[in-house]
Protein backbone atom coordinates (compact mmCIF):
# COMPACT_ATOMS: atom_id res chain seq x y z
CA UNK A 1 0.00 0.00 0.00
CA UNK A 2 1.13 3.73 -0.66
CA UNK A 3 0.19 6.59 0.54
CA UNK A 4 -1.23 8.64 -2.21
CA UNK A 5 -0.44 13.06 -1.23
CA UNK A 6 -3.40 14.24 -3.96
CA UNK A 7 -6.49 15.71 -3.06
CA UNK A 8 -9.37 14.91 -5.07
CA UNK A 9 -12.90 16.72 -4.98
CA UNK A 10 -14.47 13.83 -3.48
CA UNK A 11 -12.15 14.23 -0.41
CA UNK A 12 -12.72 18.26 -0.31
CA UNK A 13 -16.46 17.48 -0.30
CA UNK A 14 -16.03 14.79 2.89
CA UNK A 15 -14.75 17.41 4.74
CA UNK A 16 -17.04 20.10 4.06
CA UNK A 17 -19.80 17.87 4.41
CA UNK A 18 -18.49 16.42 7.69
CA UNK A 19 -17.47 20.08 9.03
CA UNK A 20 -20.54 20.88 7.97
CA UNK A 21 -22.40 18.32 9.68
CA UNK A 22 -20.39 19.10 13.07
CA UNK A 23 -21.86 22.83 13.29
CA UNK A 24 -25.16 21.88 12.24
CA UNK A 25 -25.46 19.60 15.48
CA UNK A 26 -23.36 21.82 17.80
CA UNK A 27 -26.19 24.49 16.94
CA UNK A 28 -28.75 22.23 17.63
CA UNK A 29 -27.35 20.69 21.07
CA UNK A 30 -27.31 24.76 21.80
CA UNK A 31 -30.97 25.19 21.54
CA UNK A 32 -30.95 21.87 23.68
CA UNK A 33 -28.77 22.78 26.24
CA UNK A 34 -30.66 26.22 26.67
CA UNK A 35 -33.89 24.12 26.88
CA UNK A 36 -32.26 21.64 29.56
CA UNK A 37 -31.04 24.87 31.89
CA UNK A 38 -34.80 26.22 31.04
CA UNK A 39 -36.21 22.95 32.65
CA UNK A 40 -33.85 22.68 35.51
CA UNK A 41 -34.41 25.77 36.31
CA UNK A 42 -38.56 25.12 36.55
CA UNK A 43 -37.83 22.45 38.66
CA UNK A 44 -36.06 24.27 40.99
CA UNK A 45 -39.03 26.98 41.21
CA UNK A 46 -41.27 24.12 41.52
CA UNK A 47 -39.10 22.15 44.49
CA UNK A 48 -39.03 25.71 46.26
CA UNK A 49 -42.90 26.42 45.38
CA UNK A 50 -43.20 22.72 47.27
CA UNK A 51 -40.70 23.24 50.23
CA UNK A 52 -43.01 26.55 50.87
CA UNK A 53 -45.90 24.11 50.82
CA UNK A 54 -44.63 22.08 53.33
CA UNK A 55 -43.84 24.95 55.31
CA UNK A 56 -47.18 25.76 55.23
CA UNK A 57 -48.32 22.20 56.26
CA UNK A 58 -46.05 23.04 59.12
CA UNK A 59 -48.00 26.09 60.47
CA UNK A 60 -51.46 24.29 60.05
CA UNK A 61 -49.86 22.03 61.97
CA UNK A 62 -49.00 23.94 64.99
CA UNK A 63 -52.36 26.31 64.37
CA UNK A 64 -54.19 22.85 65.25
CA UNK A 65 -52.02 21.91 67.84
CA UNK A 66 -52.96 25.12 69.70
CA UNK A 67 -56.52 24.90 68.86
CA UNK A 68 -56.29 20.83 70.33
CA UNK A 69 -55.24 22.69 73.82
CA UNK A 70 -58.05 25.45 73.47
CA UNK A 71 -60.64 22.69 73.05
CA UNK A 72 -58.86 20.90 76.02
CA UNK A 73 -58.53 23.81 78.39
CA UNK A 74 -62.56 24.76 77.53
CA UNK A 75 -63.57 20.85 78.11
CA UNK A 76 -61.51 20.78 81.65
CA UNK A 77 -63.34 25.07 82.56
CA UNK A 78 -66.95 22.98 81.35
CA UNK A 79 -66.04 20.06 84.37
CA UNK A 80 -65.41 22.74 86.69
CA UNK A 81 -68.38 24.89 86.03
CA UNK A 82 -70.86 21.54 85.78
CA UNK A 83 -69.40 20.89 89.50
CA UNK A 84 -70.22 23.94 90.57
CA UNK A 85 -73.35 24.34 89.05
CA UNK A 86 -74.11 20.89 90.32
CA UNK A 87 -73.67 22.22 93.80
CA UNK A 88 -75.42 25.61 93.69
CA UNK A 89 -78.38 23.01 92.91
CA UNK A 90 -77.64 21.24 96.08
CA UNK A 91 -77.39 24.66 97.74
CA UNK A 92 -73.86 23.87 98.83
CA UNK A 93 -72.66 27.37 97.00
CA UNK A 94 -70.14 30.04 97.94
CA UNK A 95 -73.32 32.03 98.90
CA UNK A 96 -74.94 30.08 101.26
CA UNK A 97 -72.07 27.58 102.50
CA UNK A 98 -72.72 23.95 103.85
CA UNK A 99 -76.40 23.77 105.00
CA UNK A 100 -77.05 20.81 107.39
CA UNK A 101 -80.92 20.23 106.58
CA UNK A 102 -82.25 17.29 104.37
CA UNK A 103 -82.64 19.10 101.41
CA UNK A 104 -80.43 22.34 102.28
CA UNK A 105 -83.46 24.39 102.33
CA UNK A 106 -83.83 24.94 106.24
CA UNK A 107 -81.05 25.71 108.98
CA UNK A 108 -81.21 23.84 112.18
Amino acid sequence: MTFDPTITIGAVLIVISQVGTMFWFAARMDKRIDLLAVHVDNLGKRVDAQAETIKEYTRIGERFAVLEGRVTNHGAMMAVVQQEISDLRRGEGFIRGHSGGLDGEYSA
